[in-house]
């Protein structure tokens, strides 16, 4: 699970990074507003799965000291 977790991590990144190249060359402001609004949204979506990464792993190391 936690490899799939990282495969998310990098493609939200991809993403991420895909949508302010878009910005860059948006025609209208509203049109980099909305890649750059996509941009934050990809950004947190990776966050989110960092932390999930953080809680799982937590787990496991947990377990392994009460067991």
């Amino acid at each position: 699970m936690l490899q799939n977790l990282t495969i998310d991590i990098r493609e939200c990144y991809l993403h991420a990074e895909e949508c302010r190249r878009w910005a860059e060359f948006a025609p209208t402001s509203s049109s980099k507003v909305d890649f750059l609004d996509m941009e934050r949204r990809w950004l947190s979506l990776a966050h989110n799965y960092e932390f999930a990464e953080r809680l799982s792993g937590n787990r496991a190391d947990n377990s392994c000291l009460t067991n």
